[in-house]
């Protein structure tokens, strides 16, 4: 992700923002500059730094299903598999999708990033959904509620708390 993105954050927008100037002064780069620089070294550190969303997505499962799984490893390795779901479904199976949908039709049809985002999530909560109600053997409604929590917190951390540790890594190596 390109370093603007980081710095009109709602949240961290500001930090990133004094921390990318203080950069800037530092090294004598513009901003282009920085931002090349900034994608380049958090390219790498990405893909290893996904690995810290299976323990905190185990610890919320672990919060909300102890009552049928008191172990956290069981919840470490339901949290393994929606991650990976996760993953693969969106770097891997959806892009796949919409370019076939492209070589068949001329266009990818959906073109707007929201919407992409959208339907990854909804496939997403249905895997949640039936993955929750065999897993843990919660009802139907349950597997729901835990479903659209696992979701919104999955949403919530990778927006704000990983993308914030990425960026403080990669700024910081520059």
């Amino acid at each position: 992700m390109r370093l603007h993105f980081y710095t009109v954050n709602d949240v961290y927008g500001n930090y990133a923002m004094q921390k990318t100037q203080q950069v800037m002064q530092r090294t004598g780069m513009n901003f282009e500059q920085l931002s090349e620089a900034f994608h380049y070294k958090g390219e790498k550190i990405s893909k290893f730094l996904l690995f810290i969303i299976i323990p905190f997505m185990a610890l919320f499962s672990w919060l909300v299903g102890y009552q049928k799984r008191k172990y956290y490893y069981d919840h470490f390795i339901f949290s393994t598999e929606a991650a990976s779901f996760f993953l693969l479904l969106g770097f891997l199976i959806f892009p796949v999708l919409l370019l076939s949908l492209r070589a068949l039709t001329g266009s990818l049809l959906i073109n707007n990033d929201s919407y992409i985002a959208g339907i990854i999530l909804f496939a997403l909560l249905a895997y949640l959904v039936v993955g929750a109600r065999k897993f843990f053997n919660f009802r139907w409604w349950y597997s729901l509620v835990y479903a659209l929590l696992f979701t919104g917190v999955l949403a919530v951390f990778v927006n704000y708390v990983y993308k914030l540790i990425l960026f403080f890594i990669a700024i910081s190596q520059i």
